[in-house]
């Protein structure tokens, strides 16, 4: 199945106003057979989680650490990229630089602005 991770702001907006539209996205992907991916879903793979720390520690720049293993892991191995700019005062560091994880990997990715 088909995959999409839902990135956008979340330090400038309510916990509504960022989970809202990604739950709504979910509900839409969902009915063309395509997984829509909160950052917040967790992941059960303890030994990926502890490789990715240990590569983040040695690779990732500081403004970056709020990235989660997860994050990275569903970024770069996503079948899209969706980053949403609706309504926001200002863009993320956490979101551009899924933004840029998402570039690194080759994924397709949409913007909304």
């Amino acid at each position: 199945m088909k995959t999409v991770y839902l990135a956008g702001p979340s330090s400038d907006v309510s916990f509504e106003e960022g989970i809202q539209w990604r739950n709504y996205s979910i509900i839409k992907l969902k009915k063309s057979g395509i997984i829509g991916i909160s950052p917040s879903i967790e992941i059960e793979e303890r030994e990926l989680k502890r490789s990715i720390l240990e590569w983040l520690d040695k690779y990732v720049p500081q403004e970056q650490e709020d990235i989660t293993p997860e994050n990275i892991l569903h970024v770069t191995t996503c079948d899209a990229f969706l980053i949403n700019f609706l309504n926001a005062k200002k863009a993320s560091i956490k979101s551009i630089a899924e933004f840029g994880w998402a570039d690194v990997s080759h994924r397709p990715i949409i913007t909304i602005i």
